[in-house]
C-alpha cells in the first residue's frame, strides 16, 4: 500500500535500500540552510530514476517528481 514518508536522512537511505520507494517528491527550497538535514544519510545504493514532473510554484519552489527504477 502507499504511504507518505517524511523523514530525515536515515530513514529514507533505510527505505530505498530495502526498495520501498518508488516515488519521491522533492521539493526545492530558494533559501540555503547551513547545517541542515541530508536527504540521505550514510552510504544509500545507487539508484536510477526517472523525471515523471516538475511544477515551478510563485515563491519559488520547485517541485520534481520522480519514479524510482528497479
Amino acid at each position: 500500500k502507499d504511504i507518505w514518508l517524511i523523514g530525515g536522512g536515515q530513514i529514507n537511505t533505510m527505505m530505498l535500500k530495502a526498495g520501498l520507494l518508488d516515488e519521491m517528491i522533492i521539493h526545492t527550497m530558494p533559501i540555503i540552510i547551513p547545517g541542515g538535514i541530508g536527504l540521505f544519510a550514510g552510504e544509500p545504493v545507487e539508484k536510477q530514476m526517472q523525471v515523471m514532473s516538475t511544477k515551478k510554484y510563485g515563491s519559488g519552489v520547485i517541485e520534481t517528481h520522480y519514479a524510482v527504477k528497479n
